[in-house]
């Protein structure tokens, strides 16, 4: 198998068994942000963010009615 050929199922599988479900840890209603893939070496560290489509959604929601996250804020 190729490095292209396992990279599809690999993200399909994450986001089926970790991304788009409600947050366990809030107590508001809220979707769960993603996941995060770090690739580590001795001098170096690499992270990949795979963002929830449900969390994309509300994020976009919120930043057209004009609110802010705490990500963008300074």
């Amino acid at each position: 198998m190729s490095k292209r050929d396992w990279r599809e199922p690999f993200i399909e599988q994450l986001e089926k068994e970790y991304n788009n479900k409600k947050c366990f840890m809030c107590k508001n209603d809220v979707w769960e942000e993603g996941v995060v893939l770090r690739k580590e070496s001795f001098f170096h560290c690499e992270s990949y963010k795979l963002k929830s489509f449900n969390f994309l959604q509300e994020e976009s929601k919120q930043l057209d009615k004009g609110e802010s996250d705490i990500e963008s804020e300074n």
